[in-house]
């Protein structure tokens, strides 16, 4: 990791250390000819760099380290601090909170390191693949880069990472730049539509953080005191402390753990990073995607796919410090000479573990490698020329002669390290989030639970503990717009206990509880056969009028219609919609579909009427009801919407 990001100079982009010579600035009036002459060198985080977004009508607080415990002079927007760091290193000062302009410098020592800082709006964009879909995967992505883009609008796009503690910079770090043709066309489609359709974005400076990855489970962004919270993955969080503690002692719990899944799905079999003869082998015929080897059983296979080789070692060799495994897809675990030195989860990304002192020997070594996949591309993707025993001196071992064998199951239900990217918990909101800390928002936009959904426990309090570590990094009015689910998935002709749906119900409770959150309905905007549906327009189109309620007060009669009560009478069940001053109608039909009433054994379909901003619901005389349900399923297909155009979102109520 680079704890340090050097500070740019004058209006250079590029990143260089500053070294401040205090007795050499006698001149600049911040030291005498007779001080003694300290080199220093001074750095700032890397959330800031040239033509950044700060916020307006905040305090402004940069921070960063530096090499001495000297003080020095730091200077924005006409303003003067004297900076002393910490016993650490580190350092911050705050200045005055501003209205929107600039641009402004950021001076230190009389010399400008950072320039075109804007004051306006900053907004987070966080979530998995459908915050990640970039522009140019959008529909009508020429017209959309072509068009004029505002010099007003700022971007900054988080590298993905993960990391056991909270960062304070970014691996490999990141710069703002301008919004134009080039610098949007793999930003988020729905972070940038969503801040050019702000009625104020015109007007006021807006500054976008992109930090998301596709694939991503909530837990992966929460903290871990967050998640405590919850009391959920106890047993997670643990292991993920041993791991923090001491990695060695981790990999081994968890060694443990896998190994005894293994055995209890294979009980007859040795364990093949164990005893690889015992099993037979076939050479592996190509470092590439293994759904492409032309081979049966395996043309569409997800699943796992074990690989093996031995190789001789002589005793100078023995003093590798690395193995080197090119890129995989998705989910590694490896062993040499039969202990577990690393597992990974990435899409295609290289693979480099640290090997444990002693353990390679002289003579015979073996390798065992079991990689799992759960969709598209699977295996050890190369090159070939990639696989090899490496140290930091020259030491340099091609490992070749590999075969493979497919496991007898699939064997997708086995465990995950907690300390694993897109599946663990809390390291990516260490890597991508933590290094925002203490940076003010005017707030945030939340897009994923495509992957959370089908998961055995809420996602409702998970969603909250989310909402309350955005407050700790932000402060304690940051607030954050959810973006419903859309459509993916099956198609139903029978109710059904969807997980899609459950997720959209538990990110309408959020919404509905918070003051500090609103409720984005994608529906219509999805694709039963993509999971990354292109109209990112009209979501940000949605997600720009939450907004605008959401971060600036104002009444926008765009927003969702949510259910206030379900009562029944003798013959039917009436279920009251919030936002009684707009008409509701039903487009195809005269008749609501895609309500269900529920008996706490058995949902069924029901046909329900509009009567002002009420449903009205032909209960079956053989049902006893005690729930009403909506939109229920992953492909939904209600009619039910609101004047303005909004379809009205899947919901769940109990009737009193």
């Amino acid at each position: 990791m680079n704890s340090l990001r050097t500070l740019p100079l004058s209006q250079a982009f590029k990143k260089a250390t500053l070294t401040i010579i205090l007795g050499s600035l006698a001149t600049s009036g911040f030291a005498s000819e007779s001080d003694t002459k300290i080199n220093q060198s001074v750095s700032i985080d890397d959330i800031f760099s040239n033509s950044m977004v700060l916020q307006r009508s905040a305090p402004i607080k940069f921070r960063g380290t530096a090499k001495s415990g000297e003080p020095f002079s730091l200077e924005f927007a006409s303003e003067n601090k004297t900076v002393q760091p910490n016993a650490d290193g580190r350092w911050s000062a705050s200045f005055t909170a501003l209205p929107e302009g600039g641009p402004f410098n950021l001076v230190v020592e009389g010399k400008e390191v950072i320039s075109d800082i804007l004051i306006g709006d900053v907004f987070l964009c966080s979530g998995q693949s459908n915050m990640e879909y970039p522009i140019y995967r959008a529909l009508n992505p020429d017209r959309e880069l072509s068009a004029e883009h505002r010099q007003n609008i700022r971007l900054i796009t988080i590298p993905k990472a993960t990391a056991l503690t909270p960062e304070y910079n970014f691996e490999p770090d990141s710069n703002w730049v301008v919004a134009n043709s080039e610098t949007l066309r793999n930003f988020s489609a729905v972070c940038y539509f969503t801040a050019r359709d702000l009625e104020l974005a015109a007007e006021v400076p807006i500054g976008l953080i992109d930090a998301s990855w596709g694939g991503t489970k909530i837990e992966s962004w929460m903290s871990v005191e967050s998640l405590k919270t919850t009391g959920q993955r106890t047993n997670d969080i643990d292991l993920f402390e041993i791991y923090t503690d001491d990695k060695r002692a981790g990999m081994e719990v968890f060694g443990e753990m896998w190994d005894d899944w293994w055995r209890n799905r294979n009980p007859d079999k040795a364990e093949p990073w164990l005893e690889p003869s015992r099993y037979d082998w076939t050479d592996v015929p190509d470092f590439t995607n293994w759904k492409n080897w032309g081979l049966a059983g395996l043309e569409n296979y997800n699943g796992q796919v074990w690989y093996q080789t031995d190789f001789i070692l002589t005793k100078a060799h023995t003093e590798a410090s690395y193995i080197e495994l090119g890129s995989i897809d998705e989910l590694d675990h490896v062993w040499i000479n039969g202990q577990r030195v690393g597992t990974q989860f990435s899409w295609g990304g290289d693979r480099r573990y640290p090997i444990p002192t002693g353990l390679l020997k002289s003579g015979v070594n073996s390798i065992v490698v079991n990689v799992a996949s759960a969709w598209d591309m699977g295996g050890m993707m190369g090159p070939k020329s990639a696989l090899k025993l490496t140290n930091d001196a020259d030491i340099d071992i091609a490992l070749s002669d590999w075969s493979y064998r497919k496991a007898e199951q699939p064997g997708m239900d086995a465990p995950f390290a907690p300390w694993e990217s897109v599946s663990g918990i809390t390291g990516i909101g260490n890597a991508m989030l933590g290094p925002l800390r203490g940076l003010k928002i005017k707030g945030g936009y939340w897009y994923q639970g495509e992957s959370n959904a089908g998961d055995e426990y809420s996602y409702e309090p998970l969603l909250n503990g989310l909402l309350q570590d955005w407050k700790t990094y932000f402060g304690d009015d940051a607030k954050m717009v959810i973006i419903q689910l859309p459509e993916f998935g099956s198609v139903s002709d029978t109710p059904v206990d969807s997980g899609w749906a459950k997720i959209r119900e538990a990110q309408r409770q959020v919404a509905l509880k918070s003051e500090d959150a609103a409720l984005v309905v994608a529906m219509g905007t999805g694709d039963a056969y993509d999971i990354h549906p292109p109209n990112k327009q009209e979501v940000a189109h949605r997600a720009a009028d939450a907004a605008e309620n959401l971060f600036y007060g104002k009444d926008n009669a765009n927003t969702n219609r949510d259910p206030l009560e379900a009562k029944q009478s003798s013959i039917d069940v009436t279920v009251a919609l919030s936002g009684s001053n707009r008409a509701l109608k039903t487009l195809s039909s005269n008749h609501v579909i895609g309500l269900e009433l529920c008996s706490p054994t058995l949902c069924q379909y029901v046909m329900g009427q509009v009567e002002d901003s009420n449903l009205i619901i032909s209960r079956p005389q053989s049902l006893s009801a005690t729930k009403v349900r909506y939109n229920w399923s992953d492909v939904p297909y209600g009619n039910l919407f609101d004047e303005s155009g909004l379809p009205v979102g899947p919901f769940e109520i109990a009737i009193d």
